[in-house]
């Protein structure tokens, strides 16, 4: 317990204050992670959350809503620049070298202005299919890449559940396909995806097999050994080893679906891809979340950003063209643990803040192409703590309008999902 405790305390420690490089902070939280979340290897890597008990349930198939993805871009997004308030005089003041221009970004209405590398999406801004809610804040009030990601997917404060929103959303669920909670493109557990239900957790679909089988013959081979091995027993591996086996031969299915685009060859782009032939073979698929790293930026951050944004446009767009008319049914979320500094740093980078920009996007679930929320202005006696943009809208209260409105979900297990918090409306999202 007393390892524990200095270690909490170590990563706590906003290191980035004092230095510009990368974030030793953000290293040893993904590393941390890393043991939370375990790694079943060389098989199907599919895992109840915090365990490796390789666990599915099977779908009833009365799930209506959207296929809901979660894009978890790790490290601090930079909401401003992502988003950038041009009409606010404050902004260009406070960022003389990295403050997106005018007439190069992609302006939207009198304040805002996308950053130019989301041209890929500017389509789908004009069709009503893209947009995004700024000023959103969290209950945390660290600057520390663990505690902020810890506090925002495990979204109850003031409580004693250790278990991640994900998870309890999904447990109000009567299904429970094997595909139906799916974490792609990483090797662990996202802590809002942590706790009794089972989530699918895979690399890639390609990595998605079982080494001493690698057929369907092979898989259907086994599934019968196995069923008269186990037959009339309580045996506990029973289970996992049926699970294993239909999500096996599942994901054999799901790798003869070719993409109708080609994807930027990304790891991102990579999971997105898998993502679509999943909602398009009918996997059952309700929440899929995807981690996407590489957003600290420091130092040289124009740059970066432009590398960063761009991938995620790219990537985003070729989502929606691969999905088709399947789009209408998708909404994806993105979600940062904290923003950036409204003053850039002395290395034309940006150190860690508060206060952010969530991107939606979906083929029929958004009221209007706009940019939601409260803007709280960056005059310097509107900042949190004289430093960082002001979280005017909780970005519990956009999760909860999409899981109302896009899901299914009542308003008093919105409530269970997001204990102790009552919830404003956004306006982002329509009714399904």
């Amino acid at each position: 317990m007393k390892k524990n405790a200095q270690l909490d305390a170590a990563l706590d420690t906003d290191a980035a204050l004092a230095h510009t490089g990368e974030c030793e902070d953000c290293s040893r939280a993904i590393s941390r992670r890393t043991l939370f979340g375990g790694l079943l290897a060389g098989g199907v890597a599919m895992m109840t959350s915090g365990g490796l008990s390789v666990q599915a349930a099977f779908a009833e198939g009365n799930y209506t809503g959207d296929t809901i993805v979660v894009l978890s871009l790790r490290g601090g997004m930079d909401g401003l620049s992502v988003v950038a308030p041009l009409g606010d005089p404050a902004y260009a003041k406070a960022r003389p070298t990295t403050a997106l221009k005018a007439d190069s970004a992609i302006k939207v209405d009198e304040m805002f202005g996308l950053h130019p590398s989301l041209a890929p999406v500017k389509g789908m801004w004009e069709s009503g299919q893209f947009a995004a809610v700024h000023a959103v804040g969290s209950m945390d009030q660290s600057r520390s890449h663990f505690s902020a990601m810890e506090q925002i997917e495990n979204a109850a404060p003031g409580t004693s559940l250790r278990t991640g929103w994900l998870d309890r959303v999904m447990g109000m669920r009567k299904t429970s396909d094997t595909f139906a909670a799916t974490q792609v493109g990483g090797s662990t557990t996202p802590r809002m995806a942590m706790g009794s239900y089972p989530e699918m957790m895979i690399p890639s679909l390609a990595g998605t097999k079982l080494n001493v089988a690698t057929s369907a013959t092979d898989l259907a081979t086994w599934q019968t050994l196995s069923t008269a091995m186990h037959a009339n027993t309580s045996s506990p591996l029973a289970t996992p080893v049926h699970a294993a086996l239909q999500a096996s031969m599942a994901a054999l299915g799901m790798k003869t679906t070719t993409p109708s685009v080609t994807y930027p060859k990304t790891s991102l782009g990579g999971a997105l891809s898998d993502i679509a032939a999943m909602i398009k073979t009918g996997a059952g698929l309700q929440i899929a979340t995807v981690d996407q790293g590489d957003w600290d930026h420091h130092e040289n951050a124009a740059s970066r950003m432009t590398t960063s944004v761009g991938n995620v446009a790219d990537c985003l767009a070729a989502f929606a063209a691969d999905l088709g008319p399947l789009w209408n049914k998708v909404t994806v979320v993105t979600l940062s643990e904290f923003g950036r500094r409204v003053k850039e740093n002395g290395s034309a980078g940006f150190d860690h803040g508060h206060g952010n920009v969530m991107l939606l996007a979906g083929g029929s679930s958004l009221t209007g192409s706009k940019v939601f929320g409260t803007w709280p202005t960056l005059e310097k006696s509107k900042l949190r703590g004289g430093e960082d943009l002001a979280g005017t809208t909780d970005y519990r209260s956009v999760f909860t309008e999409l899981l109302t409105k896009r899901a299914g979900m009542s308003s008093s297990q919105a409530r269970d999902a997001f204990p102790n918090f009552d919830a404003h409306s956004v306006g982002a999202f329509t009714s399904a």
